[in-house]
């Protein structure tokens, strides 16, 4: 009977100190890898945008123009609509430069009456 037993225990599987996570841990290990990657993704992101320069606001220096309206300096005031097309020629131009802000010609009409 003793050899019978010492032969069953010797084929039987012994346990180890490193034995097989259960399901539990596996799932738990998996859930905890994911959020882990997801907050490092999201820690990058925001690294990333820290570094990268801000949008254009108003008032930020950067590469701007106004265009102040031109004064009419012939004696014909018929004359006048040319310092118009001048100013409206110069903004469109302008605003054909990718990395140049214009500012509007609304914006600068102001300063008409204040030119001299």
């Amino acid at each position: 009977m003793r050899t019978l037993d010492q032969r069953r225990s010797a084929t039987l599987p012994q346990p180890t100190a490193t034995a097989s996570p259960s399901l539990a841990d596996t799932i738990q290990s998996a859930v905890a890898k994911q959020i882990t990657d997801e907050l490092q993704g999201e820690l990058s992101r925001k690294k990333n945008a820290a570094v990268q320069p801000p949008a254009y606001r108003f008032g930020d220096p950067g590469k701007s123009i106004a265009v102040l309206p031109f004064d009419n300096l012939s004696r014909d005031p018929d004359n006048a609509y040319f310092c118009e097309g001048v100013q409206d020629e110069i903004l469109t131009s302008s605003g054909e430069v990718s990395d140049l802000k214009v500012v509007s010609r609304t914006s600068t009409q102001h300063f008409k009456s204040c030119s001299r």
